[in-house]
């Protein structure tokens, strides 16, 4: 009970001193320490660098990928280890390693771009504001030890700072949070970089499963603004992720959706995890294809929109965070600059946990704005669109056919042809894949219902009509067998092709076996 007594008692200091923090004032720190640090993983199974470069030299260095990985994560108390500094998050890209730099040309650049960076947005900077914020102290501690247990994982690719306060803040609820970059220009179109970050996480979560860091069968991925686009993708591929959240990303924006839907891993039905998009009313109004959004009918998805008219596209970031709680540069604006940063995280925070930790109370904010009150109302807008339950597979089906019952089946078809004709289980392959896999385990009633339905949904495509003649052949039905190979005759009777193709063979096929039909 003493023991129990002092931890509760810690927690309490930890998480008063944490609120304490300006850039965390009014925010829900969890109860851990954060930790932060930097390493760098090699993809031995990615060679990225040609042997010889452009004027004719051989590469001596290391032509693997290599991958950064900056993390955020649940970590042991210890006031020893060194706080990161907002200078820090500044240069952060500059370390190989947490201890060192690679480069330190660069972090001096970094710096000085960040600088120019905030008094672009927000107003030029004194000498001395500079230097207070760049020696600000976050939470997270340099280098300090994780503790021993998994937690849920939230991956993305880095946005250097700018995610800063909200990665700490979710690592301090219990997140391990892992946001990965090359650190150098990439010489790849978007869409192949797209696929590229992808592969990044991919070894990204494989390097802190093995390491015992995650839980991963609670993963979630998460981005701001640029960052935030592949992580979409991700979410639509990979099926450990388990909910998605962007920040300002501007996926449905005109040009952005334009090239980003482009890629092989872009399918809106393909997205079958929660999803929040949180952006800022005015920005929101442009975008031109946010019919995107509503296209995701099997997500279960939130809309946060943030109607403050003044807020800037940073406002949601660490260097916003900045200018209304270090430095106050903000002026009369400053009260609901602050109130939608923290209603962004709130909401994020509560959409993480809601679904990867099952948590009904954050449930309970996602649906109730009354749970969030301290705020005036006029300052947000959430709407929920639920999600459908997504379609079988091929494998599902079969199991439907072989679990439920033909009849079952097809209604479940049936239904999907209505709500989504484009589901890959009614693709005319895989009907008629499914079919041929009854057809050899000798299910007669199911393969010639399947392939009745095949030829009712794709009428024209007499390959279809072909198959089904030869299952009912195949199984004793000789007058049916007849009919289906005239039907592939009546299909084609004006098509003219070359004596090798498609349709050619199989008018041939089914001429030849109705010549031996009727010869019988």
């Amino acid at each position: 009970m003493k023991h129990t007594l002092i931890s509760v008692l810690l927690i309490a200091n930890l998480v008063t001193r944490a609120q304490s923090n300006p850039f965390f004032v009014n925010l829900p720190v969890g109860p851990h320490a954060v930790g932060f640090n930097v390493v760098t993983l090699t993809d031995d199974s990615r060679v990225t660098k040609r042997r010889y470069d452009y004027f004719g030299a051989k590469e001596t260095g290391n032509r693997h990928r290599q991958v950064q990985l900056h993390l955020w994560y649940p970590a042991q108390r210890n006031s020893s280890n060194v706080a990161m500094t907002y200078g820090d998050y500044c240069a952060a890209e500059s370390f190989s390693e947490l201890n060192g730099s690679k480069d330190p040309a660069l972090k001096t650049r970094l710096l000085n771009d960040q600088r120019a960076t905030f008094d672009r947005f927000f107003g030029k900077l004194t000498d001395a504001h500079w230097t207070k914020l760049a020696n600000s102290p976050l939470l997270a501690r340099k280098a300090a030890t994780s503790l021993p247990q998994r937690f849920p994982l939230l991956i993305g690719t880095l946005r250097p700072l700018s995610t800063s306060v909200t990665n700490e803040l979710l690592a301090s609820n219990g997140y391990v949070v892992a946001m990965v970059t090359t650190g150098e220009l990439s010489e790849a179109t978007p869409m192949i970089r797209y696929i590229q970050e992808v592969q990044d996480m991919q070894l990204a979560i494989s390097y802190l499963q093995k390491r015992g860091l995650i839980d991963e069968e609670k993963v979630g991925t998460l981005g701001f603004s640029g960052s935030g686009l592949t992580q979409v993708l991700f979410a639509m591929h990979d099926k450990r992720v388990g909910a998605l959240a962007d920040i300002e990303s501007a996926i449905y924006g005109e040009g952005i959706m334009d090239y980003l839907g482009k890629s092989n891993f872009y399918d809106a039905k393909q997205l079958h995890v929660p999803f929040l998009h949180i952006y800022g009313k005015r920005l929101g109004s442009s975008d031109a294809h946010f019919d995107e959004f509503h296209k995701k009918i099997y997500s279960d998805r939130y809309h946060l929109l943030l109607n403050y008219s003044r807020l800037h596209h940073w406002d949601v970031a660490t260097e916003g965070r900045a200018s209304t709680t270090v430095l106050h540069v903000r002026g009369d604006k400053e009260p609901s600059l602050r109130a939608s940063f923290e209603l962004a995280n709130r909401h994020l925070l509560a959409f993480f946990n809601s679904v990867l930790k099952q948590d009904k109370s954050s449930q309970t904010i996602l649906d109730s704005k009354a749970t969030l009150s301290q705020y005036p109302d006029s300052l947000w807008t959430i709407r929920h669109y639920p999600g459908l339950k997504p379609p079988p597979n091929a494998q599902q089906f079969i199991k439907i056919i072989n679990d439920q019952g033909i009849d079952s089946a097809l209604a479940v078809a049936r239904r999907f042809l209505t709500v989504d004709p484009a589901a890959a289980f009614l693709h005319q392959n895989n009907l008629n894949a499914q079919a041929q896999l009854l057809q050899s385990q000798k299910k007669p009633n199911e393969t010639i219902a399947l392939m009745n339905f095949a030829t009712e949904v794709y009428p024209k495509e007499a390959w279809l009509w072909n198959n089904l003649a030869g299952m009912h052949e195949d199984f004793g039905d000789k007058l049916a067998a007849i009919r289906c190979s005239e039907k592939v005759l009546d299909v084609l009777v004006d098509f003219r092709g070359a004596e090798m193709s498609f349709n050619e063979r199989v008018r041939r096929s089914a001429q030849a076996r109705l010549q031996r039909l009727k010869a019988q």
